[in-house]
């Protein structure tokens, strides 16, 4: 059934069912109660992206992530969809592969879309481009330190004070020997944490010898690495 069918069986306008279902605040009680039990006795489903079209608000979410098969990305997808549904959005999500014209493709699809905000997460886009795209008056959201120079909303962990912070509080329990150990795969952050490590030594004081292992982010990766420190 089409909005006019529903108007004609009920009796009303069909100016009135779309108040009802956009602007419920403007209709009668008696007069929104009686439209809403009947359209659920006609089984009437509305066309809610051409109700979003109407309003300006789609109730959806665009999370763009470059690797669906990365657990952190997919707890960030967990943690989206979770605060989506609790404020009654929908997130559509696009696997990128961490390619730049993959992501540029997905970006346009979904503001093509209407839809009514953005998360990035780990963009390869130069600030050029998705300020091409996106209004400044768009919300949009970087997930990683690494955003564009126009985005004026960022969320990241901080890995060189994570790592300055770890690194220092063993050297006040007075070690001295202290290896990193990095994700091989984690090349991003890598330099970051590097740094970190090396700037606790220096505030202490000490020369760091960089001792420095990389391991695959595995059992049997953690396995060799143990085997590599106990054999040393």
């Amino acid at each position: 059934m089409n909005i006019k069918e529903v108007a004609k069986a009920i009796g009303v306008s069909t100016a009135t069912i779309s108040r009802v279902l956009n602007h419920p605040e403007q209709v009668q009680p008696e007069t929104k109660n009686h439209v809403l039990e009947v359209m659920q006795q006609l089984n009437y489903q509305p066309n809610w992206f051409a109700r979003g079209l109407n309003i300006g608000k789609t109730g959806t979410i665009a999370l763009l992530i470059p690797s669906i098969e990365d657990h952190g990305f997919l707890e960030i997808v967990a943690g989206v969809e979770t605060i989506a549904r609790r404020k009654d959005h929908t997130v559509l999500l696009c696997n990128t592969h961490g390619d730049a014209q993959e992501e540029l493709k997905c970006l346009k699809m979904v503001l093509a879309r209407q839809v009514d905000g953005i998360i990035l997460a780990a963009s390869q886009l130069d600030s050029e481009t998705i300020q091409a795209l996106i209004k400044e008056d768009f919300p949009w959201v970087h997930v990683g330190s690494r955003a564009p120079e126009n985005c004026r909303n960022v969320c990241y962990i901080d890995y060189k004070k994570g790592a300055h912070q770890m690194t220092n509080h063993l050297l006040k329990l007075g070690h001295r020997d202290i290896t990193l150990l990095l994700d091989r795969a984690a090349f991003a952050e890598s330099g970051a944490i590097i740094a970190g490590y090396n700037e606790a030594f220096e505030e202490h004081g000490l020369s760091c010898e960089q001792k420095i292992l990389q391991a695959e982010n595995s059992v049997q990766g953690g396995y060799l690495t143990a085997q590599k420190l106990l054999q040393s």
